[in-house]
C-alpha cells in the first residue's frame, strides 16, 4: 500500500498535495416507497450541531439515505442544542419541528450506554443506475467489518427505525464501496490559513472549483456543476482552528468541498508529488532536415539525470541526455543545415522549419525561415548557440530542462523542468497551451511569459 503521508506542518503554513485516492465506504438505507405514505423529516446534522439540510423524505423510487461507515460522536453541549422550528409550519402533512425539541430528541442523535452521544450524519441520495455503476454494493451482509464498523451499522439501523418506525427492520442496509483517483489538488492546513492561502491564488481556486472565499467569515462558495451540466453554488463554513482539507469533489456533483482532516483521511490517501519516473523509451527515428531534436527517453524506473548542457561545436548541435544505456549518454548530433558561420541554407522546398513561438501575436503554426536561414529551436532543453547569427527568438523563446513523465497512479502525462522545478499535468495545464507544428510535432507555450518547448518524445 501507499506509505502514510506526513501532513504535519507548522500552523499557518498550508501544504498542497497534487491529488488523492479516495476510498468511499458508505452505508445506504434504500427507503424508496417501502414505507408510504410515511414521509418523515430528515435533519442532516454535523458533529458541531449545525443542521446542514432539513427536508421531507417523500416516498419515491430510487431514493435512499446514505451515511458514513464509522461511528460519529457529538458533545453533550451540541446534543442539547435546540432544533430550529420549521419556517413553513406543516409540510405535506408533517408536523412542524417543535421549537423546544433538542438534537438529542431526534432520530439522528442518541445516548449510548457509556453516556456519550452517537450521531448519525445522513443525507439523501439517488440510488439510480449511475450510483450502481459507481459503487460496489453488498446487500444485507457486511463484507468487511474493518471498513463498515459494526457499531456504525447498529447505530444507523437504530436511527432508521426511529425515523421510519419498526417496519424499517425489514429493509436491509446496503454496504457500498468505490475508489476514485483524483489529480485535483488538495490543500491541507488550519482553516484560517488554508482559506487565506487559496484566496491569494486564483488559479488554485479554479482547480478546486471554488468561486469565492470569505476569509473573515471563514467560508467559501463552491462553483458546482451537476451531472446534467447545470451550474450551482454552495456555501461551506469551516470550523475555526481546525485542521481541514480543501479539495474538489467529483461524482454526480463536481464542486469545491472541505472536510476536517481526520475525517478526510478515513476515506482517502493524499498523494505526494509524483516520483521522477520517465515514460517508456521511444524507438529512434531518423532526423529530417533542420535542427535535430532528439528528446530524452529515460526508462520508467530511473530518475532523471540533472546534467548540465553539453559542448557546442562550430555548427549548431543538440545534446541528448538519454540514459537508456551507457552508450547513449551525452550524444551530440551535428546538422550542417544549421551552421552559424555562413553555411548554405536549405531552400523552402526541402528545409524542415522549426516553430519559434514567442508572443501572443504570432501565428500558432510553424513559422517560415528567417532571411533564408533556419531558426534553431530544439527540444529537451538544449539551446542552439553559435556566433550570434541565429535569430534572437531562438535564443529567448525555447525553455531548457523540460522532461516528460507518466504518473504511475493515473497513467497521466506530466512535465517537469529540472532547472526550475516547475511542473504541470498535460490534461490540466493551466497557463500552458499545446500546439502542433507543420511536421506534426507537439509543443507547449506559456502564454504569460512566451516561453515554450517541444514535447519530449514527439519525434519527427
Amino acid at each position: 500500500g501507499r506509505p502514510p503521508v506526513d501532513v504535519s506542518a507548522p500552523q499557518g503554513v498550508p501544504r498542497t498535495y497534487p491529488g488523492f485516492t479516495e476510498h468511499t465506504y458508505r452505508m445506504v438505507f434504500p427507503y424508496e416507497a417501502r414505507f408510504a405514505p410515511n414521509a418523515p423529516q430528515l435533519l442532516t446534522i454535523v458533529p458541531s450541531g449545525t443542521i446542514e439540510n432539513d427536508k421531507v423524505l417523500e416516498p419515491k423510487k430510487e431514493k435512499g439515505l446514505i451515511t458514513f461507515a464509522y461511528p460519529q460522536n457529538m458533545s453533550d453541549e451540541a446534543a442539547n442544542l435546540s432544533v430550529p422550528q420549521h419556517q413553513d409550519g406543516n409540510v405535506d402533512g408533517c408536523s412542524a419541528v417543535d421549537n423546544g425539541r433538542k438534537l438529542c430528541d431526534t432520530a439522528f442523535v442518541s445516548r449510548r450506554k457509556d453516556g456519550t452521544h452517537a450521531l448519525v450524519q445522513t443525507w439523501s441520495t439517488n440510488i439510480n443506475d449511475q450510483f450502481r455503476s459507481d459503487f460496489q454494493i453488498s446487500e444485507e451482509e457486511n463484507p468487511d467489518p474493518t471498513k463498515f464498523l459494526p457499531q456504525a451499522v447498529s447505530e444507523f439501523q437504530e436511527a432508521m427505525e426511529q425515523l421510519f418506525g419498526p417496519a424499517a427492520n425489514s429493509c436491509p442496509v446496503w454496504f457500498c464501496h468505490k475508489q476514485l483517483v483524483s489529480t485535483s489538488p488538495a490543500v491541507v492546513g488550519f482553516s484560517e490559513a488554508v482559506l487565506a492561502h487559496v484566496n491569494e491564488r486564483p488559479e488554485l481556486m479554479r482547480k478546486l472549483s471554488i468561486a469565492s472565499v470569505d476569509t473573515e467569515g471563514l467560508s467559501f462558495i463552491a462553483d458546482g456543476t451537476n451531472g446534467k451540466g447545470e451550474k450551482f453554488e454552495k456555501q461551506f463554513r469551516l470550523t475555526p482552528g481546525e485542521e481541514c482539507v480543501l479539495y474538489r469533489k467529483t461524482g454526480w456533483d463536481i464542486m469545491g468541498c472541505s472536510k476536517p482532516l481526520h475525517q478526510f483521511l478515513r476515506d482517502a490517501e493524499l498523494h505526494e508529488f509524483p516520483t521522477m519516473e520517465k515514460t517508456t523509451p521511444v524507438e529512434e527515428k531518423p532526423e529530417l532536415h533542420g535542427c535535430p531534436t532528439k528528446e530524452e527517453t529515460i526508462p520508467m524506473d530511473e530518475k532523471p539525470a540533472r546534467t548540465s548542457g553539453g559542448e557546442l561545436h562550430e555548427a549548431c548541435m543538440v545534446e541528448e541526455t538519454s540514459e537508456v544505456d551507457e552508450k547513449s549518454a551525452a550524444t551530440l548530433v551535428e546538422d550542417p543545415a544549421c551552421e552559424p558561420n555562413g553555411g548554405s541554407a536549405p531552400s523552402d522546398s526541402t528545409g524542415a522549419v522549426e516553430p519559434v513561438p514567442g508572443a501572443a501575436s504570432m501565428a500558432l503554426t510553424a513559422p517560415g525561415s528567417n532571411d533564408g536561414r533556419i531558426d534553431c529551436a530544439v527540444a529537451s532543453g538544449a539551446d542552439c548557440e553559435g556566433d550570434g547569427n541565429s535569430t534572437s527568438a531562438a535564443k529567448a523563446g525555447p525553455a531548457s530542462g523540460w522532461e516528460k513523465f507518466s504518473d504511475p497512479n493515473t497513467l497521466r502525462d506530466w512535465f517537469w523542468n529540472r532547472n526550475t522545478e516547475e511542473w504541470f499535468y498535460a490534461h490540466d495545464s493551466g497557463p500552458w497551451n499545446k500546439f502542433a507544428d507543420d511536421r506534426g510535432r507537439n509543443w507547449w507555450w506559456h502564454e504569460p511569459t512566451g516561453v515554450w518547448f517541444f514535447e519530449p518524445g514527439d519525434r519527427s
